[in-house]
């Protein structure tokens, strides 16, 4: 059986852990060979994990700025439309954000790519957890925990990033908390 640590402290050790601040805060878009739109996504879940929502959904508007450009010159781009709907998930919009991470998913399955066909779904169950969807969360996540890959039921429990799933019935079953 992993450790869970409760949501509430890990929140309280990522606002307090100043060595988390001052490694997010050393990061520059260069990190991301100047992709800034992945280098405002990580400030952006870096915000939501330190409980500061002003700074995520502002991290995640400047991250549209620059996603939306890249998605008018490559449409068909499953992991750019992955993360431009997470972007509009981070910023609210989330309309937006299921119409491009289902898109993602029709375009990148993983039935056509079992290397990337994963990651797009892991990013559209990213999207329902960000947009209150916990149940297509958890509908998305489950036949990923049945193929290789890093989802498993410890990355469920232990990721800040599913934290919002957990209170959810069917949770405990899928990870194998129960």
């Amino acid at each position: 059986q992993s450790l869970l640590i409760p949501d509430a402290i890990t929140a309280a050790v990522l606002t307090a852990d100043t060595a988390f601040a001052d490694e997010v805060a050393a990061i520059r878009p260069a990190s991301f060979d100047g992709d800034t739109g992945r280098y405002h996504l990580l400030l952006a879940e870096a915000a939501a994990f330190r409980g500061a929502p002003a700074a995520e959904r502002a991290h995640a508007d400047s991250a549209l700025a620059w996603l939306e450009r890249q998605v008018q010159e490559r449409p068909d781009d499953a992991k750019l439309l992955a993360r431009v709907g997470v972007a509009y998930a981070r910023a609210g919009r989330k309309a937006d954000a299921l119409r491009s991470g289902r898109r993602a998913a029709a375009l990148l399955h993983p039935a056509r790519d079992a290397n990337s066909g994963p990651f797009i779904l892991v990013k559209l169950a990213q999207i329902y957890t960000l947009v209150s969807e916990p149940g297509m969360a958890l509908e998305t996540l489950e036949p990923l925990l049945g193929i290789p890959g890093w989802i498993s039921g410890a990355e469920l429990r232990s990721d800040p990033t599913w934290a919002a799933l957990r209170t959810h019935p069917g949770f405990a079953r899928l990870a194998g908390s129960a």
